[in-house]
């Protein structure tokens, strides 16, 4: 194996590094906004049942 075709395999892992990195952060945003979404909902239903109960 050359010098040319071990930077070439280097390179190649790097960048499915890079890959998996910012699919990893992608779903971690995801999950974020899906929590903060819940949550939004949970406190908009229950300040609708204090406001239905008085």
């Amino acid at each position: 194996m050359n010098t040319l075709e071990r930077r070439r395999l280097i390179k190649a892992q790097v960048v499915d590094v890079k890959v998996a990195k910012a699919a990893v952060n992608a779903s971690k945003r995801q999950r974020a906004e899906a929590a903060k979404v819940l949550r939004k909902d949970m406190a908009a239903e229950h300040f609708n049942q204090l406001r239905a109960a008085s």
